[in-house]
């Protein structure tokens, strides 16, 4: 079982990832695009709960705490940039600098 749990956790990703691609494709949420995220979902859940140990060392070790830092402060900066952009394209404001 040990084994085949890696390949249990892609199959789950690849799951959810074609229920979203098929949602952003046809743009209704039909009945085989539910089935395929929650069957992508249960799969996931049945990953975590089964390597749940592992998961659970590989979280506390001191390069997911960095990393999980890093990724917090990348979300923060794309935010700011995104806000940033927002503002500059709704309220477009020149200033002539070549006067005297």
């Amino acid at each position: 079982m040990k084994r085949f749990l890696p390949i249990i956790g892609i199959i789950g990703l690849f799951t959810v990832a074609a229920g979203g691609i098929t949602y952003a494709i046809s743009g209704a949420m039909e009945s085989y695009i539910i089935a395929l995220l929650w069957a992508g979902l249960l799969i996931l859940l049945f990953y975590f709960y089964v390597s749940f140990p592992e998961l659970r060392t590989l979280l506390t070790l001191r390069s997911a705490k960095y990393g999980a830092n890093t990724v917090v402060m990348i979300i923060i900066f794309i935010t700011m940039i995104g806000v940033v952009s927002f503002f500059t394209t709704r309220y477009k404001v020149r200033w002539d600098l070549t006067k005297t």
